[in-house]
């Protein structure tokens, strides 16, 4: 930058760095070493604000992708089944630019997913054994973090740079240990409704049988009687017929016979309509067991 030999403002700025003829040793070494100085002291600060502004962006990185976990925990605990909840994860780790498949286990059961991680497949195999081999397995950009119940395999990580390297590998155990907490919770959930189910598909059952019984003792109750009831009036209109009555007489008796024949038969519509209520409640039963 041109400055005006006739601007005060200049003169102002370089006068201590002035020196007059002849120049004196001592006096030109201490202005070089105060020069010096002020350029070292500049350089600082520029150094220092490199850091600051290195910092800045990091915390502010972190503090986004703290918000992304933090998302994730809130899913994570919505998420009802193993699948559900191996989608939510591979969609999380997709926000850290990471490739990613996952194993989970319950019991018995192993569950392998995300980019080609099919059953039999090189990475289901590779999370097989890599889960026995301690809760890190790192080679170069591949990484397998291990909890109980999830092994994760990462085929991209940044290993030729150590902060982002790092930093992500605690994001993702923070990530591994709620996911191992929920696996664990879904499966205890999961055979909690299936003891409930298989209680009340007994319940049913025994219910079903037990209306199945009061049915048929009711209908082969209400036949038996109505058969009685028939031969009894046979039998009665003969002895009628030979006890020289007259008309009159043998139609009041056979009608009182009548009258409790047609109670008989007004009680056995009531039973039937008992029947149809146990089998509406036995309905019910079936419904409630579907929903589960």
């Amino acid at each position: 930058e041109y400055n005006d030999p006739y601007n005060e403002q200049s003169h102002l700025t370089h006068f201590d760095a002035y020196l007059t003829k002849p120049v004196d040793e001592e006096a030109l070494l201490a202005k070089i070493a105060d020069r010096l100085l002020v350029v070292k002291e500049y350089k600082d600060l520029e150094d220092n604000a490199k850091v600051a502004m290195t910092t800045a962006f990091e915390a502010m990185t972190n503090q986004s992708e703290l918000g992304v976990i933090v998302r994730y925990m809130d899913r994570c605990i919505l998420s009802a089944s193993h699948n559900d909840l191996a989608v939510e994860l591979l969609e999380t780790t997709k926000e850290f630019g990471l490739i990613c498949s996952l194993q989970l286990r319950d019991g018995d059961l192993i569950y392998n997913v995300g980019n080609g991680c099919e059953e039999g497949s090189m990475e289901a195999s590779i999370l097989t054994h890599g889960s026995k081999r301690g809760k890190f397995v790192e080679s170069g950009k591949r990484l397998i973090i291990n909890a109980p119940a999830i092994s994760i395999l990462v085929k991209n990580m940044p290993h030729e740079d150590p902060a982002n390297y790092g930093r992500l590998k605690d994001h993702l155990s923070m990530l591994l240990n709620v996911t191992d907490n929920r696996v664990k919770s879904i499966g205890l959930e999961m055979r909690v409704k299936e003891q409930r189910q298989s209680g009340l598909r007994d319940a049913v059952a025994e219910s079903q049988q037990a209306l199945e019984k009061m049915t048929t003792a009711s209908s082969d109750n209400g036949d038996h009687a109505r058969k009685l009831l028939n031969t009894m009036r046979s039998d009665i209109e003969d002895t009628l017929f030979g006890l020289d009555l007259s008309e009159i007489q043998e139609e009041s008796i056979l009608g009182q016979v009548d009258k409790i024949i047609a109670e008989f038969d007004s009680i056995s519509h009531k039973s039937e309509e008992i029947d149809e209520g146990f089998f509406q409640i036995s309905q019910r039963f079936s419904k409630l067991l579907e929903d589960g």
